[in-house]
């Protein structure tokens, strides 16, 4: 039997792009996907037609808490050996589950893997400010869950993703992977097609005005108190283990 995958879809009044993030889900053609579909706190009826868009899917309502406390509402009921991640108004290659599956399959000492990241700049949409790796928008310089696929024992090592981060709460929990040792490596394929829009909740700042530094500053807290020095090595970074390049 294929193995099972839970993809959580978070919404928070995004009821216009359900259909296509649940219709991405669809396209990978896995034959054994849980669906879980988050309402975090939504005024917007999203609840209602993600039912109603996907009968079969386990739809939660809870009062608005933020993306990271609507992911951990969704792994708290997830029962795949996998778990994927989908923001609503992002989407995924048609390959994405079948070909990170397969190279997970094959490498049981991965406990997660990472793919590239496409951008699509949507009618309004703001560009992020980064350098693209390719001609095709195409990056590799920042973590974003919905580009990876994790067993799910990842999240009882690295521990839950922060639900008081107002932002790069997935660089938190990066870090904290990073921390407990597990095992990843980055593909040279897309895991995700991030789509840009002027509703997006990440708009472009000052790194300053970003809890990038808290979360850098916190890992760093926690390195030092780990190895007894203040002297830390530093992690890895993406780039390292580019191109399923294991360390």
């Amino acid at each position: 039997m294929a193995p099972g995958v839970s993809v959580i879809i978070p919404v928070y009044n995004r009821a216009h792009f359900l259909e296509p993030a649940i219709a991405s889900v669809r396209e990978q053609q896995w034959p054994n996907v849980e669906l879980i579909i988050i309402d975090d706190g939504s005024s917007d009826g999203s609840a209602e037609l993600a039912q109603q868009l996907a009968p079969e899917a386990l739809v939660i309502e809870r009062e608005n808490g933020g993306p990271g406390a609507a992911r951990n509402s969704g792994l708290a009921v997830a029962t795949g050996y996998y778990i994927a991640f989908l923001d609503v108004d992002d989407l995924w290659p048609n390959d994405k589950l079948s070909r990170q599956i397969a190279r997970l399959e094959s490498d049981h000492s991965l406990d997660f893997i990472v793919g590239r990241i496409q951008l699509d700049l949507m009618e309004g949409g703001q560009d992020m400010g980064v350098t693209y790796e390719e001609p095709d928008a195409m990056i590799t310089t920042f973590f974003q869950f919905g580009a990876g696929l994790f067993r799910s024992h990842a999240f009882a090592a690295a521990g839950p993703i922060s639900e008081t981060l107002k932002d790069s709460e997935d660089h938190d929990w990066f870090l904290r992977a990073k921390e407990a040792g597990l095992s990843w490596t980055c593909e040279q394929e897309i895991g995700l097609i991030y789509r840009r829009h002027p509703g997006n909740m990440t708009q472009p700042r000052p790194l300053n005005e970003t809890s990038l530094f808290q979360v850098i500053a916190s890992s760093l807290s926690r390195r030092r108190a780990a190895a007894g020095t203040s002297a830390v090595p530093p992690l890895d970074r993406l780039s390292d283990r580019r191109f399923g390049e294991q360390h």
